[in-house]
C-alpha cells in the first residue's frame, strides 16, 4: 500500500491541501499537487494511491510540455531566416535559398494563418495531392519537402510538440 499524505495549510487566512507521497526508491517524500478543497486533494490522493499500486506511477510524473501558439507563417518566417544566415555562410546556394522562399508564400496562402500545432497529417496531404493534380510531382514532393523542413524547424522552437509527417519521405511521396 502507498504512503500518500494529505497536508492541511493555512496561510494568509486561505486553507490549502498539498498531497505529498514517499517514493519507493529513494523513501524520501515527494510533492504531488497542491489543491484548494479537501476533497479534491482526497480525490487525488485516492488516484495517486491507486496509480503508485498498480505501478503506472511514470504516468502521473510525465512534464508538460508547453507549445508556443505560432502560425504556419511566423514558424516559416523564422525558418527563411536560418535559410538565409545559411546563404550567407555560403552553406547553401542563393538560387536555393530563393526557391525556398517562392515555395513559403505559396505555401503562406494556404496555410499561413493556422496555428502550427492544429494543422494534422490529412491537411498536409490533402494539399499534396491538390498540387499533383495542377501540377507535376516534382513540385508537390519540392513543396512536401519545405513543410517538412518549417514542422522540424517548429519542433525546436517548441511550435509543435510532434511531427504530423513522421512517416518516411520515400512512403509520403508521390
Amino acid at each position: 500500500m502507498a504512503t500518500v499524505v494529505i497536508q492541511k495549510r493555512k496561510r494568509n487566512g486561505k486553507k490549502s491541501y498539498p498531497v505529498h507521497y514517499k517514493d519507493s526508491v529513494t523513501f524520501k517524500s515527494v510533492h504531488y499537487k497542491t489543491f484548494k478543497k479537501y476533497k479534491e486533494a482526497q480525490s487525488a490522493a485516492h488516484e495517486l494511491r491507486a496509480l503508485i499500486d498498480t505501478g503506472r506511477l511514470a504516468e502521473v510524473k510525465k512534464p508538460k510540455h508547453k507549445v508556443n501558439l505560432l502560425t504556419f507563417k511566423e514558424v516559416a518566417d523564422l525558418k527563411l531566416k536560418v535559410w538565409q544566415d545559411r546563404v550567407t555562410r555560403k552553406e547553401i546556394a542563393k538560387d536555393t535559398y530563393e526557391g525556398h522562399m517562392w515555395r513559403v508564400k505559396i505555401l503562406n496562402r494556404d496555410f499561413g494563418s493556422r496555428l502550427l500545432c492544429e494543422m494534422s497529417q490529412k491537411d498536409i496531404l490533402d494539399y499534396q495531392s491538390r498540387i499533383l493534380q495542377e501540377f507535376s510531382a516534382a513540385t508537390s514532393n519540392r513543396s512536401l519537402f519545405v513543410i517538412k523542413q518549417i514542422f522540424k524547424y517548429g519542433i525546436e522552437i517548441n511550435a509543435r510538440s510532434d511531427d504530423p509527417l513522421e512517416c518516411n519521405l520515400q512512403a509520403c511521396r508521390f
